[in-house]
């Protein structure tokens, strides 16, 4: 035989190496894994499990919209967006600091310029949506069509 002389490589050597390929290969797949598959520790909340409210009527001062909310459902309000309407148009805000659990209750100022015309206040609960964004949860919210001097 012509090829009776050439040596192969060892049986030891290529255990290690089909072993070594299979720990890459599923290393490899469980990260892959991870990424696809859901968070079973995230529960997901619905719109249904929360609901905010206004403890005192929204208020202004010096330039200074003063608001207090008060989370009145079941689960976590992660932010609130504020929605006016008014005779320049309607503009939205991301309260800042705005996150608070079952029964807890905020209160904020927001620096806001008023021409004492119309007004529409709408206070929107968010619930985070796993990644780096909010859904808007609407009906939860609160609506208030005056504004107050404080």
């Amino acid at each position: 035989m012509v090829f009776a002389s050439k040596k192969g490589m060892s049986p030891l050597i290529a255990t290690v190496l089909l072993i070594a390929f299979a720990v890459a290969l599923g290393a490899m797949i469980m990260n892959w894994s991870a990424g696809v598959a859901p968070d079973e520790d995230h529960v997901t909340v619905s719109c249904a499990e929360i609901k905010i409210a206004n403890t005192k009527n929204v208020c202004i001062s010096e330039n200074k919209l003063m608001y207090s909310l008060r989370n009145e459902g079941d689960a976590r309000v992660d932010s609130v967006r504020l929605v006016v309407t008014d005779a320049f148009g309607v503009s939205t805000f991301l309260l800042q600091d705005s996150a608070f659990i079952p029964s807890e209750a905020i209160e904020g100022v927001r620096p806001y310029v008023y021409d004492g015309g119309s007004i529409k206040l709408d206070f929107i609960p968010l619930l985070s949506d796993g990644q780096d964004g909010f859904y808007a949860c609407e009906a939860e919210g609160f609506t208030q069509t005056t504004l107050l001097t404080c």
